[in-house]
């Protein structure tokens, strides 16, 4: 694991604590993006870098097929 982020490891938990953006407001419209390039609720899609899985939750909670990585 590179050095450049010694801490994201130990602390990655405490991400949802510090970030107080509400995601129920942006969700909308990522799905909507989503669609205007052809994704539809029933694919599968990958969320590489899903932190604690937040929009992976709110996306699989709408139909799409979420993995996180």
């Amino acid at each position: 694991m590179s050095g450049s982020r010694p801490f994201y490891h130990g602390f990655a938990w405490a991400y949802d604590l510090l970030v107080s953006e509400p995601i129920d407001a942006r969700t909308p419209a990522i799905v909507s993006l989503l669609c205007e390039r052809g994704m539809r609720p029933w694919m599968e899609m990958l969320d590489a870098g899903c932190g604690t899985g937040w929009y992976a939750s709110e996306l699989a909670i709408r139909g799409f097929r979420v993995f996180g990585l």
